[in-house]
């Protein structure tokens, strides 16, 4: 199962630059990325196919809500240790970003 949820990271990672592990435990993991350009629709799609190649049972995507956005900096240190993953440009492989 662990392989199967880096595999969602990595792709995830191919599409949106970063991706920051908020919670995970077991095999549930919740996870954040920039949007940029993309449209919540193109998410969906995005992980319905990733659903079906890396046998997820369930899954949602929502916009960050104003709470969340209130909670981030009133918890500024919190966001400070979230682990982040990106695509290495070098290697092509998946990299954790390390923050110093």
């Amino acid at each position: 199962m662990k392989g199967a949820l880096f595999g969602v990271i990595e792709s995830l990672a191919r599409e949106f630059v970063n991706v920051e592990v908020i919670e995970h435990y077991g095999g549930y993991m919740r996870l954040r990325v920039e949007r940029h350009n993309r449209s919540i629709g193109f998410l969906f799609k995005l992980i319905e196919e990733l659903k079906e190649e890396h046998q997820l049972e369930d899954y949602s995507v929502s916009q960050t809500t104003l709470e969340q956005i209130f909670q981030g900096f009133a918890d500024l240190k919190f966001n400070e240790n979230v682990p982040t993953y990106c695509i290495d440009e070098e290697s092509g492989e998946l990299a954790k970003i390390v923050f110093e």
